[in-house]
């Protein structure tokens, strides 16, 4: 008699779970045949009040004791780094932990676009044990999914074909055009204590940014933050030392370009609408 492997029965019960969740939701799921599993398993499409979305994703799901880590769980991305993180939809992957029966995802696109801005090479997505997907916590997940459906062809688009830099979808960002056309652009990442200032005028060129209290433009330049910088910035010698030149960024910025009272107010703004963003985990 064919036994049937413990593997599948785990793996069936990852997919089940899941699909059972959505699918509750009323959101509309097709999985894919095993024939054709190529890294995901499940494309979900959003229904919202009864109708269907526009927003897509896929997911790909594991299930077993091995994904377990001591911060959580991980996922090894294997052959699919390119292809996850190229993806058109953003894949979400969703570990089951069979021995509490409980459900954790983690954004693997987001992750490895972070990792390759960082000039880094991600051969996990981290899943963190605390990002638990409940009957209760699915709203709140389907909500950042979608929003990051949006902006990574809305606004992020927009603003990367601009400055021809590439903004992850998790990024805060904000538009200005002043009275002369200048235009500017700004960045806050999650977790980070500072902002991006991208302008025009410092042919894109990124400068990073504080509020102080007293709503002055004030950051110190490090070469710990330097690092942190998208690798053509930090990989261009000239611009570096001008950077370093110039250890604090104030008005006028970087001696190059003065921000009149409406690109400050502009700034002011974008940091209080922004400053929950710097108490989230950084990618």
């Amino acid at each position: 008699m064919t036994r049937v492997p413990e593997s599948r029965r785990t793996e069936r019960a990852a997919v089940n779970a899941v699909r059972t969740l959505l699918e509750g939701a009323h959101h509309i799921v097709q999985e894919i045949d095993g024939s054709n599993d190529f890294g995901e398993d499940l494309y979900v499409t959003f229904a919202d009040g009864g109708s269907r979305t526009p927003h897509s994703i896929a997911i790909q799901v594991k299930g077993g004791r091995s994904f377990r880590r001591r911060q959580g769980y991980s996922v090894p991305v294997g052959a699919h780094g390119e292809e996850w993180r190229e993806s058109n939809i953003p894949v979400i992957c969703v570990v089951h932990d069979p021995d509490g029966d409980t459900l954790h995802w983690a954004n693997a696109t987001q992750q490895l676009r972070a990792a390759q801005a960082g000039g880094r090479t991600a051969r996990t997505v981290r899943v963190p044990a605390g990002a638990a997907l409940t009957g209760a916590t699915l709203a709140e997940a389907v909500r950042q999914w979608r929003q990051y459906v949006r902006n990574a062809r809305g606004l992020h688009a927009f603003l990367a074909d601009l400055t021809g830099r590439d903004f992850d979808p998790g990024d805060y960002l904000s538009y200005f055009v002043n009275d002369c056309g200048e235009e500017a652009v700004f960045q806050q990442r999650p977790g980070e204590a500072f902002a991006m200032l991208w302008h025009r005028d410092l042919d894109w060129q990124p400068h990073p940014v504080t509020a102080e209290r007293t709503g002055r433009m004030r950051d110190r330049v490090t070469p710990e933050l330097l690092a942190r910088l998208d690798p053509a910035t930090a990989a261009d010698p000239a611009l570096v030392e001008q950077l370093m030149a110039h250890p604090f960024l104030d008005v006028p910025l970087a001696g190059t370009v003065v921000l009149n009272d409406a690109e400050l107010s502009w700034l002011r703004a974008c940091f209080a609408a922004s400053d929950w963003m710097t108490r989230l985990p950084t990618r």
